[in-house]
């Protein structure tokens, strides 16, 4: 029952211990202990993970309320995202990324080729890091593509509404949406 309250992760739980005791008997009570040990845990603060994601300034798209999608049919992600988006090249100099990161505060930067077509999304920590181990010269050239995340990000058309833009970024497991 603390594991549960501790974690929150109930099926997870119920399978390890069904599975460690072979008792099929004590399924019910399991379940039940389990189910009231959550409940209980949520009355009084968030679980583990939360509080992990949380100190890894980690955030994770939440469900949106009726009366907010129903809100955001309205808009189109055109008017909701800036115009002015801070996108780097495949090939960048250390003075163009180092001024970036001082000057704006997102957690990623699109990387784009120079006819502007998409073709990454590179991480703010991981961009510092790699600013952090080369030397300051102003003319060195950063492959910010190398740097990229693995996957293409997802991208969607500017008049696409925002509540459906939110819950295909959502779906997807996304955390970067504008």
């Amino acid at each position: 029952g603390a594991l549960a309250g501790f974690s929150r992760m109930t099926v997870c739980l119920a399978v390890i211990f069904m599975e460690i005791t072979s008792e099929i008997t004590l399924l019910m009570p399991l379940i039940l202990v389990i189910h009231i040990s959550k409940t209980v845990a949520d009355v009084f603060g968030p679980g583990l993970v939360d509080v992990i994601l949380e100190l890894k300034d980690t955030h994770i798209l939440e469900d949106l309320p009726d009366d907010r999608e129903i809100a955001l049919q309205s808009l189109t992600a055109h008017d909701a995202c800036s115009p002015q988006v801070l996108v780097l090249h495949e090939q960048e100099h250390f003075q163009k990324i180092t001024r970036l990161l001082f000057q704006s505060s997102v957690s990623a930067f699109p990387v784009v080729t120079y006819d502007e077509r998409l073709v990454g999304l590179v991480l703010r920590s991981r961009l510092a890091a790699e600013i952090s181990e080369l030397s300051a010269s102003p003319n060195r050239v950063v492959s910010v593509l190398d740097l990229a995340e693995e996957a293409l990000p997802a991208s969607t058309d500017w008049a696409t509404p925002v509540a459906e833009a939110y819950h295909r970024f959502k779906t997807s497991g996304l955390s970067h949406l504008c």
